[in-house]
């Protein structure tokens, strides 16, 4: 049996392997043409990706640069009118200082006047003392009760009663 094996393998062994048939030139580059498509259709969707994307990045910056502008556009207002309040404070201000300039000067005027005032009349005071003094040294004692009653600011004192007696006829 071992001769029946051996002759069996002996001309497998004589006859060369078969190798698979070699592909055709042709079969390879239309091969190589659809790979080469299929890459080309992946890189022009990728493409494609990436155009749709940047297209709404594009929007999003234009959209928040409009924004931007409307603000800066708003604050610029606000700064003109904060502008026009501000200097309309300070002449508001100057004017308030200016008057209190003022009124501190008439303030002072008026100080000064009052010492005069009060001068001229603690002087004059000094003097009616010093007359009356004068004037009770010289008057006799009876007249100057009559005097004392004058000074007095009733209108219904004894001297006036006495005094209108006097002019009344007997």
């Amino acid at each position: 049996m071992s001769l029946l094996l051996c002759l069996l393998m002996m001309p497998s062994l004589i006859l060369p392997m078969p190798t698979p048939p070699k592909p055709s030139q042709e079969l390879a580059l239309q091969d190589e043409v659809s790979i080469l498509l299929h890459g080309i259709l992946q890189f022009g969707q990728a493409l494609n990706h990436i155009y749709r994307a940047t297209e709404a990045q594009l929007d999003e910056a234009s959209r928040s640069l409009g924004l931007y502008e409307q603000t800066a556009v708003m604050l610029q207002q606000d700064l003109g009118s904060t502008r026009a309040r501000t200097q309309e404070l300070e002449r508001s201000l100057g004017e308030i200082q200016a008057e209190e300039k003022s009124l501190e000067l008439h303030a002072q005027g008026a100080g000064i006047a009052l010492n005069k005032v009060m001068k001229g009349h603690q002087a004059l005071q000094h003097r009616v003392e010093k007359l009356q003094g004068a004037l009770a040294a010289a008057v006799p004692s009876h007249t100057q009760k009559e005097l004392e009653d004058l000074k007095a600011p009733s209108w219904s004192t004894p001297v006036l009663s006495k005094l209108g007696r006097k002019t009344e006829p007997k």
